[in-house]
């Protein structure tokens, strides 16, 4: 299994998962989604399938303040998927670009181990989409 493949079929998990817990909102139309603590491997995998999934960049843009939230959690693993998620849409927004190198070269150099491994294997896909004409 590719790790483009786990990581939607983790999503995927997370959301169904979700879905099966109580009926309990987790949001309301003019506030972000709000898991509950325990749930933050779910935080961490929907918003990189969101990431990967916001196609127009009408959809990034909504998704940005969620993501830069995330940047700033307590839980490493929810900012390294909150990394990813954030170079993901910066590949895709040349407006973002910038701000995404300057954050994977400081988090390269980062004492959190899982943090200087995301940016290392993000870096070549932020660089990639340098060359690559937006969609």
């Amino acid at each position: 299994m590719t790790t483009a493949a786990l990581r939607r079929w983790r999503a995927s998990s997370a959301a169904a998962s979700l879905a099966r817990s109580p009926a309990t909102p987790i949001c309301s139309p003019r506030q972000p989604p709000n898991f509950p603590p325990e749930e933050w491997q779910a935080r961490g995998y929907v918003l990189v399938a969101a990431a990967l999934n916001a196609i127009t960049p009408a959809q990034r843009e909504r998704l940005l303040p969620l993501v830069r939230a995330r940047l700033a959690e307590d839980r490493i693993a929810v900012r390294a998927m909150a990394l990813e998620a954030f170079a993901t849409l910066a590949a895709h927004e040349p407006g973002l670009r910038d701000q995404a190198m300057e954050m994977l070269e400081q988090h390269r150099h980062s004492t959190d181990p899982a943090m200087r491994a995301r940016a290392r294997m993000m870096l070549p896909i932020l660089m990639r989409a340098d060359t690559r004409p937006p969609r």
